[in-house]
């Protein structure tokens, strides 16, 4: 359930209070490779972030300096789309688990690659997955001969359907795909609905 304006409120209390500790925890930390459970969360707050962007546009993007009641509108949108929050965070968790062993190892450097580039870590592990998937960031020519262009979004879309379909599936889908711009759009319609 999304936070009403008060328990945001109650709760940024709570967190100036402990702020000290959460701080000291987070060095000491930061000394250890995460376990599974942690880097579960990560991939499903990462998640959140990618459906607060897509329900909310700007607003989403800019969800951290929004104000409580406007948060709470978009927590709403955001808490209707549970279903494809837990794939796309089972889809990050690999790319969440490869950064965190990368950030781990870069401990031996001295390297400081917390907390700012530990997410680009996971943004450029995830995005060199995607670009390994059946369908890649980029314009793609139909059988028809014309082009479509193939965004991130689009792509992660596409990707998630197939992987979510059987293997005869998946070859009736890029048939499908790549006869014209009206199968192409059919498709596209039905992982958005889908997903």
């Amino acid at each position: 359930m999304p936070m009403t304006p008060a328990q945001r409120l109650k709760r940024g209390i709570l967190f100036k209070k402990l702020s000290s500790r959460i701080q000291a925890a987070k060095k000491r930390n930061a000394r250890r490779i995460a376990p599974k459970e942690k880097l579960v969360i990560r991939a499903r707050k990462k998640a959140i972030a990618m459906i607060r962007k897509k329900v909310a546009g700007k607003r989403g993007m800019n969800y951290v300096n929004l104000s409580p009641v406007e948060k709470q509108s978009i927590d709403k949108l955001v808490a209707k789309k549970k279903m494809a929050i837990t794939r796309i965070s089972k889809r990050l968790l690999p790319a969440v688990s490869k950064a965190e062993r990368e950030r781990f190892a870069n401990l031996s450097k001295k390297e400081d690659v917390m907390p700012k580039t530990y997410k680009s870590l996971i943004t450029e592990i995830y995005n060199r997955d995607l670009n390994e998937s059946v369908f890649k960031v980029g314009n793609m020519k139909l059988d028809d001969g014309t082009n479509v262009k193939i965004t991130k979004e689009i792509a992660e879309l596409l990707n998630s359907l197939s992987k979510n379909v059987s293997k005869e599936n998946q070859k009736n889908l890029m048939k499908k795909v790549m006869i014209d711009k009206k199968s192409f759009s059919e498709v596209l319609e039905f992982a958005r609905e889908a997903l």
